[in-house]
């Protein structure tokens, strides 16, 4: 399992270079390394707010995550990465 933490309910509001809306949160992802070993400290990242219909977008409240199953796929070369992410409270 790959806990990701929200540590705050804040967004980030940016502009693409075609001149479209998306938002964004902080995160902290504790990941492990090649051989199952936990890193001592969490890896900073941003996660892409999903938006609804009139684009408003969907906020993650501040608190631990795990990273759900269907957030996987396999890539170009054959190699799995991260797709949509899909976050569960836990």
């Amino acid at each position: 399992m790959i806990k990701i933490e929200i540590p705050s309910d804040e967004i980030i509001e940016k502009t693409s270079a075609k001149g479209n809306k998306y938002f964004q949160q902080l995160a902290y992802a504790y990941t492990v390394d090649e051989n199952g070993k936990p890193y001592p400290f969490p890896e900073r990242t941003y996660i892409y707010c999903p938006t609804d219909d009139s684009g408003t977008p969907r906020i993650y409240k501040k608190g631990p995550y795990k990273l759900m199953p269907q957030s996987l796929r396999v890539g170009g070369f054959d190699r799995l990465e991260v797709g949509n992410l899909v976050l569960a409270p836990l």
